[in-house]
């Protein structure tokens, strides 16, 4: 129960000051998704499965290459390439 009331707790902190929120089962689920990402994410860390890609900033104005964006990219064994919005729905 103390579980429950957690989650629920830190579901009604990510809506913002004064909320509340009942635990529902979806909040496990999303728990459960978001433990297997970081688990996940700490294997490719160590199996060096993150790359960098730098992607050159230009200016629309002249064309000229002011500077990079770096990017960090995962390549997961079993899902291919993961990119920074795709991770949420994991």
């Amino acid at each position: 129960m103390l579980r429950r009331a957690d989650m629920a707790l830190y579901a009604a902190k990510r809506n913002g000051r004064g909320t509340w929120r009942f635990f529902e089962p979806a909040m496990a689920f999303e728990a459960q998704v978001r433990r297997g990402l970081e688990m996940d994410l700490r294997h490719a860390l160590e199996h060096e499965e993150l790359e960098l890609y730098y992607q050159p900033q230009v200016s629309i104005i002249d064309g000229s290459v002011p500077g990079f964006e770096t990017l960090l990219r995962w390549h997961h064994p079993d899902r291919g390439l993961i990119l920074p919005g795709d991770a949420g729905v994991y």
